[in-house]
């Protein structure tokens, strides 16, 4: 009761204060009238009820002390006298406010884009529950439609199995429009119930939904899809869309919080397991067999693994481990069954599925922003302690220039703590205003850095929620506790007589505080331009090396020709117009089809066995593509030595190949490898390929990998369907893909054909993530050293001022402006000397000791280092440019006379 009555009072203290005073005055008045009464006069009357009543001021003092909270309103005042203080130099509150804001809006959209991608959890009931099937690296685990049944069959587990492929583009046609691409991803029945979702609209799929002989068709629609295909209609329940030919009905509509379980893959439709044959759609696959498994096996055989698990396990489940062991051990034996080398299988045999506790899932977009964030986190720590510092040296400078303001409070009974309080009052006043704008900037930051490093996440980032309000409320208090302590530590330090006097104000300890403080300043900054140039030099160089193929005059795009409903032996006819539209183009060259193309994100890989004494037998598998005669030409590669394909190369004929540099260098070493065979098992057979060329390396797989070591064949050999439309044109080849665009949808208009680019453009979005963090990471530079350039400015002008009494001596007796002003350049630039070296340290450091967790490409660039270090010392010199300025203007006759 006690503290609620001081509490109450504390916020009614004003009405309090006026009740007091009228009843004060009540009872002087009274005593006045008394004493009239008595015979006085009026004015000695009011005067011995003055002194019968005692000291006003102290009584009122004393009340407010009983009834009140004479700490807490102590606090308060402190706080109006901060506000009030810093009011009255609006514009250097306002330059703090924003040089901390700029340092918070920055920190709080990386936390944004970091806790979005890497640390959210599924949006789904739970999430800590969920555990993902990986196998010794982390990466999913694949496994087969069978194991999945048996694992969700499991008592252990209750059927609380959601299982799914790898998202995969079908040829969407709503009515009468024209097809255009979705994304659609197939999934077990128990998927939905599994992860706890229920449907906004209809129903979730269901096991029925997804039985082994008949699957049903039915769909289950994202919520974006709902809004931006269907135009949110409330009878899409139950509707019908055709994909790749297929009638499909909408049996509901998922959440708008659920986009999927994997970051970067949000699909259109959720269809069952089954489902994926009748529309021939292949989603990514590992399979082990003797020949090619038709699409209808896939949902019945062990060795087609194409399937990752998330499954939920209850809090101290420890059964759960041995029950995807057991469900395990059949897919393990199907691919015993078929594989007869020793080594491979002792390699599947180490390979043990387990579960791993994902609340995020798995996502490969996380994975890829995982080194690009913590580069991020790094990064704009050293803005916030670049801000930190910059704002530290200018209270200090501050502190100084109100010497003979503190003088007097002191003087008057103020205590040394108290200005001391009232310092670090001021800092976090301030640090509030930068959270504030540090706020409003996040906000209209975060979208754009989504945009730029993860513009895959379509579902968006998380708003602004308590979890970011508490990171910006702790953000806030400790850089306003950091920028304070040092101006509130010297503040406590001071003594009235000398501050008075102006003896001493701490002035050469607060002076050698502010330098190392700049120099901090400017060593970051040194570190942050080195790190930009080093990334920008790494990407100019991936950029600039030869990628094996000319991607300037290239136009590629991608179809499927099985999910559009066409017979394999109507395809070549197919392909052959599709090469004779694509010639009637002026600027068009050369046309080529490939089985995946390149920089498409799709690779296929085998195991090979090369007949003969070889240099190395490599183990691994090897990575292959299928090509026409054309593609070798029309890509720009080289035949090294041998022959390319030619039209003579079908189905019937001998089986060939032709194989990189890389293949020939690591297999046979010096050896000539034309004419030499390789097959698929330990002995020859049928299905032996010749080697008749060697092509050259090209970076198919990135733009940051090696090229592979690969073999090609002809796409009617491998009895591979086409995929990739490649053609080489003249001139602007961003016009040329839109022509073709335009005149191949044309002429095929049954065939969906999507991501129609340049490979320069897919070379681009390859480093996108990259550009955008040389971006970034140079515009931190760029702030962390204008700031820097602002504190050399504030430190030496107050050194200036400090000394004008020096300085103006020294002009007097004869020495000339110019010594004047060289010296305080060379202190400028003893500064920049010193942040440079400090800078050039970390620099080295950084790479050797983060270098693994930070992004590729970041390593000591002696270039960049050395542009760093020079930027570093100019902008010390900057800073000093006007001081020293100042000092050389400084007028000794009229400074003199003013003394």
């Amino acid at each position: 009761m006690k503290l609620w009555t001081k509490l109450r009072h504390l916020l009614g203290r004003r009405a309090r204060v006026a009740r007091l005073e009228e009843e004060m005055r009540t009872h002087i008045e009274q005593l006045t009238e008394e004493n009239v009464r008595r015979g006085l006069d009026r004015v000695e009357a009011r005067r011995q009820a003055h002194l019968a009543f005692g000291n006003v001021l102290a009584t009122r003092e004393e009340t407010e002390d009983a009834l009140g909270w004479p700490s807490l309103e102590a606090w308060v005042h402190d706080f109006r006298v901060a506000g009030r203080s810093l009011s009255r130099r609006p514009a250097f509150a306002l330059s703090l406010v924003a040089v901390l804001a700029l340092g918070i809006g920055a920190t709080t959209a990386v936390f944004s884009l970091v806790r979005g991608v890497l640390l959210e959890p599924l949006p789904v009931p739970h999430p800590e529950e969920l555990s993902l099937v990986t196998d010794a690296t982390g990466e999913p685990f694949l496994l087969s439609a069978p194991t999945i049944r048996r694992l969700a069959e499991a008592p252990e587990l209750g059927g609380r199995v959601a299982a799914y492929a790898t998202p995969t583009r079908a040829a969407l046609r709503l009515d009468d429009q024209p097809a255009q691409p979705c994304q659609v991803q197939f999934v077990n029945g128990q998927f939905f119930s599994a992860l706890g979702i229920a449907a906004a609209r209809g129903r979730v799929l269901a096991p029925a939904d997804d039985a082994t002989e008949a699957p049903r068709a039915v769909a289950v629609a994202s919520h974006a899809f709902w809004l931006a295909k269907l135009g949110g209609a409330p009878d899409a329940v139950g509707r019908s869309v055709r994909l790749n030919r297929q009638e499909v009905t909408i049996v509901g509509i998922a959440p708008a919080s659920f986009d999927g379980v994997s970051l970067g893959d949000s699909p259109d439709l959720w269809l069952p397991l089954g489902l994926h044959a009748p529309l021939g759609l292949r989603p990514s696959a590992w399979t082990i067999s003797d020949g090619p498994v038709a699409l209808e096996q896939w949902t019945r055989l062990d060795n087609v693994n194409w399937l990752s698990a998330l499954v939920r396990v209850a809090p101290g489940n420890t059964a759960a481990h041995g029950a995807l062991e057991r469900s395990w051990r059949p897919q393990l034996d199907a691919a015993l069954a078929i594989i007869t080398d020793a080594p491979t299988i002792q390699d599947f045999r180490n390979r043990v599925p387990r579960l791993v506790p994902s609340p995020q899932g798995y996502s490969d977009t996380r994975n890829d922003f995982r080194r690009v964030g913590l580069t991020l986190t790094l990064l704009v720590a050293a803005v916030v302690l670049v801000t930190a510092a910059n704002s530290a040296t200018l209270l200090l400078l501050r502190m100084l220039g109100r010497g003979r303001e503190l003088g007097v409070r002191l003087a008057l009974g103020a205590g040394r703590w108290r200005l001391a309080r009232g310092a670090l009052l001021e800092s976090l006043l301030l640090a509030c205003g930068g959270a504030v704008g540090g706020g409003l900037i996040g906000a209209w930051l975060t979208p754009l850095l989504a945009r730029w490093l993860a513009p895959d996440v379509r579902g968006g980032l998380p708003g602004f929620d308590w979890a970011m309000a508490g990171a910006l409320a702790v953000l806030a208090l400790g850089l306003g506790l950091a920028i304070g302590l040092a101006p509130a530590w010297l503040m406590a330090r001071l003594a009235p007589q000398s501050v008075l006097q102006q003896r001493h104000l701490g002035a050469g300890g607060t002076l050698r505080l502010g330098r190392t403080l700049i120099v901090a300043q400017l060593a970051l900054s040194v570190m942050l331009i080195s790190v930009a140039g080093a990334l920008a030099f790494d990407l100019r160089r991936v950029l600039a090396e030869a990628p094996g193929y000319d991607r300037a005059a290239l136009v590629q795009t991608f179809f499927d020709l099985r999910g559009a409903g066409i017979p394999e032996e109507r395809q070549p006819a197919l392909l052959a117009r599709l090469r004779a539209t694509a010639h009637e183009l002026p600027q068009v060259r050369e046309v080529a089809f490939a089985a995946s193309g390149a920089l498409s994100g799709s690779r296929s890989a085998s195991g090979v066995y090369f007949r003969g004494e070889v240099a190395h037998q490599p183990r691994e598998n090897i990575q292959h593509e299928s090509v026409d005669e054309n593609y070798f030409t029309t890509m720009g590669m080289t035949l090294v030595r041998g022959r390319g394909f030619t039209a003579h190369d079908v189905a019937g004929r001998p089986n060939v190949a032709v194989i990189s540099e890389r293949l020939a260098r690591e297999v046979f070493g010096d050896a000539d490898p034309i004419g030499r065979r390789f097959g698929f098992g330990e002995t020859a057979d049928a299905e032996d390929r010749e080697i008749v060329g060697i092509v050259s390396d090209a970076r198919v797989n990135g733009v940051r990998e090696a090229p592979p070591a690969m073999f090609y064949d002809p796409l009617p050999q491998w009895r591979a369907t086409a995929g990739c439309l490649v053609v080489r044109v003249a001139g602007d080849a961003a016009a040329a893909r839109e022509a073709l665009k335009k005149k191949i949808s044309a002429a095929e208009p049954g065939v969906l054909f999507n991501r129609w680019t340049t490979l320069e453009e897919r070379a681009q979005r390859w480093v996108r993530n990259d550009v955008a963090t040389v971006r970034l990471t140079a515009g931190f530079g760029v702030l962390a050293t204008l700031l820097a350039v602002i504190g050399v400015l504030g430190a030496l002008g107050y050194l200036v001022a400090s000394r004008s009494r020096e300085i103006a001596v020294r002009l007097a007796i004869g020495a000339e402006p110019g010594r004047v002003w060289r010296d305080v350049l060379r202190d400028a630039a003893t500064l920049g000397l010193l942040g440079a070296a400090i800078g050039v340290g970390l620099s080295l450091l950084l790479p050797r000791v983060l270098g693994s967790w930070m992004m590729v490409g970041l390593r000591a660039d002696g270039a960049a280092i050395a542009l760093a270090a020079v930027a570093g010392l100019l902008a010390a010199v900057i800073g000093g440019l006007l001081p020293a300025r100042r000092a050389a203007k400084v007028d000794p006759l009229a400074l003199l006379r003013a003394e």
